[in-house]
């Protein structure tokens, strides 16, 4: 019959499948599940062969059908995993190679299918959550996204961590969903005298922001955008995370305004992050932030040297020699020899020739009560070694 199913007869595969329907449908009076089973093994073969036609989309829904009736879901998770072998995501997206297998997994994405499997997430044991995963993965669907979004604040941490696990490879369905919740002006709303979310609400956003993050899709950065000056510290704060995972240059776009907050932690968060995912042709606009907001030079100086590049080290050098620009630079919350020291690191992490010879020539500036006294022995010493170990 399948053989038929697979032929070029229009009437012989729509009776194959009828035929095929029947029996699978009335399976547990004349057989046994072996019988699903080798059909399932065939199937396999059809589709890895390429000559699986238009209604073996039915006979897969079938098989489904029987599996989800009597909860065996590692079997179904094996049936996604043959289909897997046909559909890939490109960019986020789901693509399919087969025009059949593209409509069993339509099929599947059913609210009563997708519901089934969330309540097992939550009711069902715990062994059964890989091929959960792998079920709801290959459906892959926003409306799959959709009903993890309202289980991801559920009170159980175990749920919540396979529900972020299960949206992190949703690609464009989980980022299309959970961007909604961040546009959706209900998400953040609070009382009018308070500048933090209700638990309820906090919980519902973190978990949107850092599934955002872990989805590492630019268009997250859009969504992301619009929160950037809520009022609750702990959104902007999860906000720098999602951004630093995401990378590209909307993200730093966007942690350079957060660098100029108006809480230090995420100021310093910002810089920070700019460092870890920021390139060279930064440096003018941290440099720029560093002489319009010297509260965070420390941190902005560490950057710089993990940034690197020609601007970074004209900037440090400079500031490692002169005077009246250290003066400048200096906040009510760094003293100038801890200007000098984090700028010397930093010329340390750059390690080019150039670094290295500004350093040695501030070392050799030093005079012997230079060295003993105003903090001289702290930064000789930090030179030194930073010497030594780029001698070694």
């Amino acid at each position: 019959l399948i053989e038929h199913l697979a032929g070029d007869d229009l009437d012989a595969r729509r009776n194959a499948l009828i035929l095929l329907h029947t029996g699978l449908d009335s399976y547990r009076q004349f057989a046994g599940i072996y019988l699903v089973e080798y059909i399932m093994h065939k199937v396999d073969e059809y589709i890895l062969s390429g000559r699986e036609t238009f209604e073996f989309a039915d006979l897969i829904w079938d098989i489904a059908q029987v599996y989800l009736g009597e909860k065996r879901y590692g079997n179904l998770a094996e049936l996604c995993r043959i289909l897997g072998k046909k559909c890939q995501r490109v960019n986020g997206i789901l693509t399919f190679e087969s025009i059949a297998v593209k409509k069993a997994v339509s099929d599947l994405n059913r609210r009563e299918v997708i519901n089934q499997l969330i309540w097992e997430l939550m009711e069902g044991q715990n062994g059964s959550f890989p091929d959960i995963k792998t079920i709801l993965v290959t459906i892959g669907s926003e409306e799959v996204a959709f009903a993890l979004s309202t289980i991801i604040a559920h009170q159980s941490r175990q749920i919540r961590q396979y529900v972020l696990k299960i949206i992190a490879e949703l690609g464009k369905a989980g980022v299309n969903v959970f961007s909604r919740i961040m546009d959706d002006n209900k998400s953040f709303e609070r009382e009018p005298d308070k500048k933090e979310l209700p638990d309820e609400k906090w919980y519902v956003v973190r978990n949107s922001i850092f599934v955002l993050g872990a989805l590492r899709d630019n268009e997250g950065c859009r969504a992301l955008r619009q929160r950037i000056s809520d009022t609750d510290t702990r959104v902007r704060r999860e906000i720098i995370t999602a951004l630093e995972k995401i990378g590209g240059d909307d993200a730093i776009d966007l942690l350079m305004i957060l660098a100029e907050d108006n809480d230090r932690e995420v100021r310093e968060a910002a810089v920070i992050a700019i460092g870890l995912i920021g390139k060279a042709d930064i440096v003018p606009e941290l440099i720029d932030l560093a002489h319009r907001r010297n509260s965070e030079i420390i941190k902005i100086i560490g950057t710089l040297g993990k940034l690197g590049g020609e601007a970074a080290g004209k900037f440090l050098s400079d500031l490692l020699s002169d005077a009246q620009l250290q003066s400048t630079l200096t906040s009510n919350r760094s003293s100038r020899e801890e200007l000098k020291l984090a700028t010397i690191k930093a010329l340390g992490k750059i390690g080019d020739k150039a670094a290295l010879e500004k350093i040695r020539e501030f070392t050799g500036s030093l005079s012997a009560s230079q060295k003993i006294f105003f903090g001289g022995s702290k930064l000789g010493k930090a030179a030194e070694d930073i010497l030594n170990r780029r001698d070694s």
